[in-house]
């Protein structure tokens, strides 16, 4: 794995430093200054940068964001947001850093890319399934 801050251009160094800046001043002027909002949101940039790179790192950062923001959500009650980042978002990001690593693209920067194989399609479509008819009771 390289360093993924040495692929940023230019331009994705601005969009990063001012993005970190408008929401450490909107954290700091808005009066409810609190250190864990602040360090989640700036790892969130951060992974949200990386994703739009193709960086494996931006997965990380999604595993560590989903634990801060668990941890936000428990500590004021949102208990529909605890779940889907810790329950859905974090289980996604672990699996797509272990599949990232596990089949890296010949260039070593991005994954490589498979074709869906049907099994993969029925176990799409059975799970889709059974989450729907859940998610309608």
């Amino acid at each position: 794995m390289q360093n993924p801050w040495k692929e940023l251009s230019v331009k994705e160094w601005w969009l990063w430093s001012i993005s970190m800046l408008i929401v450490t001043v909107s954290n700091l002027v808005g009066g409810s200054f609190d250190v864990l909002t602040l360090a989640a949101t700036w790892v969130g940039i951060t992974s949200l940068i990386f994703a739009a790179k193709g960086n494996v790192w931006a997965q990380f950062l999604m595993i560590a964001f989903s634990i801060l923001y668990g941890i936000i959500s428990f500590r004021f009650r949102y208990w529909g947001e605890m779940i889907t980042y810790l329950g859905m978002t974090m289980p996604m990001a672990i699996w797509s850093t272990i599949t990232w690593l596990k089949n890296p693209a010949k260039n070593g920067k991005e994954v490589a890319i498979q074709e869906l194989r049907l099994k993969y399609i029925v176990w799409l479509v059975l799970f889709g399934t059974i989450t729907t008819i859940l998610d309608m009771h």
